[in-house]
């Protein structure tokens, strides 16, 4: 028989506390869009550096290349093959920010290769169906 370690003060339970709330904040529990997830926290973040179409509140001509996206997204997170790193700051919208690889490729990469996705940097940029 063997003993536990024992946990005998605050600052242990604090670090315990904040290595399940790094373990929380570097999974994905849901995919909202292709750029947009839901973190193990319940926070919404944003990818880093790419935009897609969006599923609501875009024009009708880009609604096929956002269903894209998005099943692009969650058929890599099903297979295990996307990796994210927690980014510092938050976007417009309060979003977490993070930079996401799919099997260790930067996202925007595949993303540009398979045509669902384009760079962005903060700046509006124009409806898909004029890009």
């Amino acid at each position: 028989m063997f003993d536990l370690p024992r946990i005998s003060s605050n600052l242990s339970l604090a670090a315990l506390a904040g290595l399940a709330f790094i373990a929380a904040s570097s999974t994905i529990t849901g995919v909202i869009d292709g750029d947009s997830v839901v973190l193990g926290t319940g926070e919404h973040a944003r990818v880093i550096g790419l935009d897609t179409p969006e599923l609501r509140g875009g024009p009708a001509c880009s609604l096929e290349l956002a269903r894209t996206a998005k099943a692009r997204l969650v058929e890599a997170f099903q297979k295990g093959e996307v990796s994210l790193r927690r980014v510092a700051g938050r976007e417009a919208y309060n979003r977490v920010l993070i930079d996401v690889a799919i099997r260790g490729e930067p996202m925007l990469t595949v993303g540009l290769r398979e045509g669902w996705a384009r760079a962005a940097d903060g700046r509006r940029l124009p409806a898909w169906c004029e890009s």
